[in-house]
């Protein structure tokens, strides 16, 4: 139940326009595109900030946790509704005002998130 929470919050599929696709690949390059910055799609909006927190929203309840950057991926610990979710680490790429998350180490479901 808890990892296809985390799978629906964050790494539902979705088409995304076909432009230059830019891999982040580091903490820097993920701060310089998405640091304290608003990410947002369908139900979800929620902020990642540069020290590493994030908080927001997603399908109507409270999303808080924090990410950090392991081995060239994305990694996610979050409490959604009070309940805490599986980690999940992600690969990362940025097209234009986009950034495409794909779930479990990059072998899962992409889900595009517009930057705010």
């Amino acid at each position: 139940m808890i990892r296809s929470v985390l799978a629906g919050l964050l790494t539902m599929a979705m088409a995304a326009p076909a432009m230059a696709e830019q891999i982040i690949s580091d903490r820097a390059a993920f701060v310089s595109a998405v640091g304290d910055r608003t990410l947002s799609r369908q139900l979800q909006r929620f902020t990642v900030r540069s020290d590493g927190s994030v908080s927001g929203t997603a399908s109507g309840r409270e999303l808080t946790g924090n990410w950090d950057w392991q081995d060239g991926m994305l990694c996610w610990n979050l409490r959604w509704g009070g309940r805490l979710l599986q980690q999940d680490c992600q690969s990362v790429a940025v097209e234009g005002g986009t950034v495409l998350l794909t779930a479990r180490s990059g072998a899962g479901q992409t889900a595009a998130y517009r930057i705010e």
